[in-house]
């Protein structure tokens, strides 16, 4: 059987900068609906034999109706298509009672394809069995009686049957990207034993959303699943510029290993520029011939951050507005002024002030304005006649 699996949709998640006049929506929420049609897009042109989304369509369990509706409407398609889909509900979708969340609206619909997962459950029919986990929250979280529940589930599953783990939660071992809503005490962190050693043909995750596979090193004969997080669909943040996005395609077979291959989809650039300026002389031309060094395409339509590094008595020789002109055909840009301040050297508190020679007080002073060692040999040479009341 054919699978599409993704995660991580966060529709919502940027809602400023330039406006679509279209549709009335930011451009970059329009960014991560254009990922979505991809997708959905890929499902109905490849006949997917199942649909599985692993939490998180949104940024908050309130989206605006413009941003629900967006949503729903690339979703019904599969319902069109008659594609079996799940939809579980993640962290960012659902409330600390779990009696509301982001899709409530789903089973409002009687749909009979699409259906969402808010619960720890079984689902089973006659061509696969999944395991599903949705977002746990901390008022409900007692580890050992989750991790209980779902081995419970998992001995109650067909094993003549592909079986498949469907999870909005951290596992052992996985890498994050900077986003990272997860606190001591607030997150669900399975065993990635649990995943791998029972029975599982593939193990479909979402909530991290840097792409990985945590059982990479399994033998064509088992040793276990593919354990896949596919990351979110677009960029939520500067921790996730230069990773790449996409989604699964996942070929399940019982008793066969699973084939899966990643889609890349094709999203926004996003440039994040570190450069620690040297040319006090010409401090704007440096900043274009290290662009140049790094940008040989230049940055039509990209997203830019530019973070610069420099002695905080250059900042009146460096202007924001003349950086942000040299990216004239850029999505948006965003300058950070990193003034580098000199460490002060401290007097000592348990010395009175009046117990410093004006030789101490000068060489202290010359340490801070980093005067070179040379010159302040000489310096202090003159400074010692003018303390000593002769001529030098």
């Amino acid at each position: 059987m054919k699978i599409l699996h993704f995660a991580d949709a966060h529709i919502n998640a940027t809602q400023s900068g330039r406006w679509d006049p279209d549709t009335g929506l930011p451009v970059r929420i329009m960014d991560f609906l254009k990922s979505l049609d991809a997708i959905i897009d890929t499902a109905i042109e490849e006949e997917v034999e199942l649909f599985l989304f692993s939490g998180d369509a949104y940024k908050n369990q309130t989206p605006v109706p413009a941003h629900q509706a967006a949503f729903d409407s690339r979703i019904l398609r599969l319902e069109a298509a008659k594609i079996p889909t799940y939809l579980l509900v993640g962290n960012h979708d659902s409330s600390a009672s779990m009696r509301d969340h982001a899709l409530t609206s789903f089973k409002t619909f009687g749909t009979e394809y699409v259906k969402v997962v808010d619960t720890i459950c079984h689902i089973s029919c006659a061509d696969y069995d999944i395991v599903a986990l949705p977002w746990v929250h901390k008022s409900k979280l007692i580890v050992g009686e989750v991790i209980q529940q779902l081995e419970d589930l998992i001995e109650q599953t067909d094993p003549s049957t592909p079986n498949i783990f469907l999870g909005h939660c951290s596992v052992t071992g996985a890498k994050f990207s900077s986003e990272r809503m997860v606190m001591l005490g607030e997150d669900l962190i399975l065993p990635l034993q649990l995943l791998t050693q029972s029975g599982f043909d593939y193990c479909a995750l979402g909530h991290i959303h840097k792409m990985q596979d945590l059982n990479p090193d399994r033998l064509p004969d088992g040793n276990g699943p593919p354990v896949i997080y596919p990351g979110s669909i677009e960029s939520v943040d500067w921790g996730e510029a230069g990773e790449e996005k996409g989604f699964m395609i996942v070929e399940l077979e019982k008793g066969q290993p699973a084939k899966i291959e990643f889609r890349n989809l094709d999203t926004r650039p996003m440039d994040d520029y570190k450069i620690k300026l040297e040319n006090k002389e010409d401090p704007i031309g440096e900043i274009r011939a290290r662009i140049e060094e790094r940008a040989q395409n230049g940055h039509n339509g990209h997203m830019i951050r530019m973070k610069l590094q420099y002695p905080e008595q250059w900042a009146g020789l460096i202007n924001a507005q003349e950086v942000e002109k040299l990216f004239p055909d850029a999505f948006s840009t965003q300058i950070v002024m990193d003034p580098i301040r000199e460490s002060r050297s401290r007097l000592d508190l348990d010395k009175d002030i009046a117990q410093y020679s004006p030789s101490d007080l000068l060489e202290i002073w010359m340490g801070q304005k980093n005067i070179p060692e040379a010159e302040q040999g000489e310096l202090m040479v003159k400074a010692r006649g003018i303390f000593e009341g002769s001529e030098v």
